[in-house]
């Protein structure tokens, strides 16, 4: 996306350093799965396992690889009519997401793919009840949103934090409606503990405050806002997230950064690629390089993944080989290490692939300066 060159020539003729752009290889973690119409890479660990989905026929399956497929690659496939769609995985292979057409959660419990329960259990009559897992951090605690059975009959829907206990269970710990009536839900965790989150103000005008809980208890995120709500919380503090409104163009969304340090900040609106009707902001890490997707159009090659790093926008296709086959569509983790969880497109091919986008190191001051495009 940036072009540097003539400032790069400049530096060097004063003898000034040069940051060179990132640059990646493309891993296609489809390959090592059994044939299939399509693929996504969702989650990305420091250890290398990664989490995603396959589709199987109609139905996604979740999908772990180890290690980058050094430590073998485990599909959860329990047949045609079952489908499980994957948020979010740590770097034990403990997977978490949503079951279709409900909010009801799963999780994998042992090499299974267990029901998160409701007040109302797991069958039919929890169908239009919540329990989603969002998230899970390294020590195994999920989190998600919940319903919760009001004294007087109904329900609201509560933030929570759970761990599988020893007979493959869930213990969970609620943490509460915002200002006792408001439903709540957590988003994201970090190997903290930290959990982001939001409270749906008024469901009509999808008014939302974003949320931290801690420690010390909860937290604003800045002012609420329209669809506003974190999607991930780094170890070193830096919250992302989106905001529906007029920021870039009719009701589309914008990413958003917060810092826990200054949590009043309203939130800085990050840039957004050309031509973006929304962009979504869906991970950062410790270093607060950010990763997220862009929809420049509706149609099935109308995304593109997007890197916001050292106070640059990059379209990460600009930081691929040269004449590459690959089309990154979104970008949805970054770990420490700076690799990238991404989902992609191979030239004229239908379907999507789960890729992992490998952090080139530089080899020497002019490769984003002259040869590189």
């Amino acid at each position: 996306m940036r072009q540097r060159p003539a400032l790069a020539l400049l530096l060097l003729a004063c003898g000034l350093p040069v940051q060179a752009d990132p640059r990646f290889e493309v891993v296609d973690l489809s390959a090592h799965l059994p044939a299939n119409g399509g693929s996504q890479l969702i989650d990305l660990r420091d250890n290398g396992t990664a989490s995603g989905m396959l589709l199987s026929g109609s139905r996604w399956k979740p999908v772990v690889w180890r290690g980058h497929v050094d430590g073998g690659v485990e599909v959860f496939d329990g047949g045609f009519y079952d489908e499980h769609f994957l948020r979010a995985g740590n770097g034990n292979g403990l997977i978490v997401g949503q079951l279709p057409g409900s909010s009801v959660g799963w999780a994998r419990v042992g090499n299974a793919l267990q029901c998160i329960p409701t007040p109302n259990g797991c069958g039919a009559a929890a169908l239009y009840l919540a329990s989603l897992g969002n998230d899970v951090n390294e020590a195994g605690e999920i989190v998600g949103q919940r319903a919760l059975a009001l004294p007087g009959g109904g329900f609201r829907f509560e933030a929570y934090r759970a761990v599988i206990d020893s007979q493959g269970g869930f213990d969970f710990q609620g943490l509460g409606l915002y200002e006792g009536s408001f439903n709540t839900s957590a988003q994201a965790i970090d190997n903290l503990g930290r959990i982001a989150g939001f409270a749906t103000l008024n469901a009509v005008g999808a008014e939302q405050q974003a949320l931290l809980w801690t420690s010390d208890g909860v937290r604003l995120l800045g002012p609420p806002g329209r669809n506003r709500r974190p999607t991930a919380i780094s170890d070193s503090g830096h919250v992302v997230g989106v905001e529906r409104g007029p920021g870039n163009g009719p009701g589309g969304f914008f990413a958003l950064r917060w810092h826990i340090d200054d949590p009043m900040q309203p939130g800085t609106v990050l840039p957004a690629l050309p031509g973006a009707v929304s962009s979504f902001a869906n991970d950062v890490n410790d270093a607060g390089s950010v990763v997220g997707h862009a929809q420049l159009d509706d149609s099935p090659l109308g995304g593109r993944g997007w890197l916001h790093e050292d106070g640059a926008l990059y379209d990460l296709n600009d930081l691929l080989p040269p004449g590459s086959p690959w089309l990154v569509l979104a970008a949805n983790a970054i770990n420490n290490p700076g690799d990238i969880a991404a989902t992609a497109r191979f030239g004229a091919l239908p379907g999507t692939r789960a890729v992992l986008l490998r952090r080139q190191p530089h080899d020497a001051i002019f490769a984003s300066s002259f040869a590189l495009p």
